[in-house]
């Protein structure tokens, strides 16, 4: 199914395909009434970086400055970790070092799922958050 000289051809519409999925499930799944602007748009990017065939180290700064609005902090980690796909250039051409991709991922991922399994816990019900605006406090309600 995927042979031939250009992979990413056949393997990147596949993968927009998987990527158009699972927004539009992530979205239905995640009502966007219950989630934070910001804490959607980085859920948003990062399943579409995820399932991309190219992701330059500046494809993640958007992701990095939504994730600072939220309690979410592995793009903090994918940023960092993301110029580690430098390491293939050399003067003699490039070369694509998988080891570090998976390293780089696998930390990404660990990081994700730890912060996804303790940290979603909802606050309680009476408790009332702030919201800062242009130096103004604006109280609202956690659902």
């Amino acid at each position: 199914m995927f042979t031939g000289y250009n992979l990413i051809s056949t393997i990147g519409k596949v993968l927009a395909v998987t990527s158009l999925v699972s927004i539009l499930v992530y979205v239905v799944i995640e009502n966007p009434k219950r989630s934070s602007l910001p804490r959607a748009f980085v859920w948003v990017l990062s399943i579409y970086l995820l399932f991309t065939t190219t992701v330059h180290p500046w494809y993640v700064l958007p992701l990095l400055a939504y994730s600072v609005f939220t309690h979410l902090r592995f793009a903090w980690l994918w940023s960092a970790l993301i110029f580690l796909t430098y390491v293939g250039y050399t003067a003699t051409g490039y070369t694509e070092n998988l080891g570090l991709v998976v390293l780089e991922y696998l930390g990404v991922a660990s990081l994700l799922i730890w912060e996804v399994r303790t940290k979603t816990k909802k606050p309680p019900k009476n408790q009332t958050s702030y919201l800062v605006v242009s130096d103004t406090a604006t109280l609202r309600e956690q659902p």
